[in-house]
């Protein structure tokens, strides 16, 4: 920037307030994980999720059909077309995380997450396009994306730019935080 900065444009109009990071996004405080074990006290959508994953709870799924499939025969959702996510019905590739909040579910995430239970995985595309979980708000729940950091399933994720992997590892709550704004942490 110091190169190139005489050649900035100036203009008298005042900068755009979200130009930068406000101050009270890095203050909002870190919340714990929420409880996702066996002997967690979940809600009973969740205990199905993990008692469907034998304790693990993150379910994947490779089509919206085997999606909906999952909702009405283990979740006992009505077979309705308006009560199974319609919106998603062109999406593919979902992730399910059942945890003490409810079920929290992403589509087009699961090819960045290497879990043993993930035949979906794909590492090629996990370091070229798994940041964009990071820096997209709707791509992946902020509660997905720290469970995914912290129990390691995201190794092959990195920023695009050269020390990526560094900086991805070093930094990445920053960087959702950054553009996630108000949405990185709550219920």
């Amino acid at each position: 920037m110091d190169m190139v900065f005489e050649d900035a444009p100036i203009c008298d109009s005042p900068s755009h307030p979200d130009w930068a990071l406000l101050c009270k996004v890095l203050e909002i405080p870190h919340v714990p994980l929420p409880e996702s074990g066996e002997n967690a006290k979940l809600p009973a959508q969740a205990e199905l999720v993990l008692k469907h994953g034998n304790g693990n709870p993150l379910l994947f799924f490779g089509t919206y059909d085997g999606l909906t499939k999952f909702f009405i025969e283990k979740l006992s959702w009505e077979n309705k077309p308006s009560e199974l996510l319609p919106e998603l019905r062109n999406e593919s590739l979902f992730i399910i995380y059942g945890n003490s909040k409810g079920i929290l579910l992403a589509p087009n995430v699961p090819s960045v997450f290497a879990h043993p239970d993930n035949p979906y995985y794909n590492a090629e595309e996990a370091a070229t396009q798994g940041y964009k979980i990071c820096i997209r708000p709707a791509a992946c729940p902020f509660d997905l994306l720290k469970y995914g950091v912290s129990n390691g399933l995201l190794p092959d994720v990195r920023f695009p730019f050269p020390r990526g992997k560094e900086v991805w590892t070093r930094d990445w709550d920053f960087v959702a935080r950054f553009f996630w704004r108000d949405f990185c942490e709550g219920d």
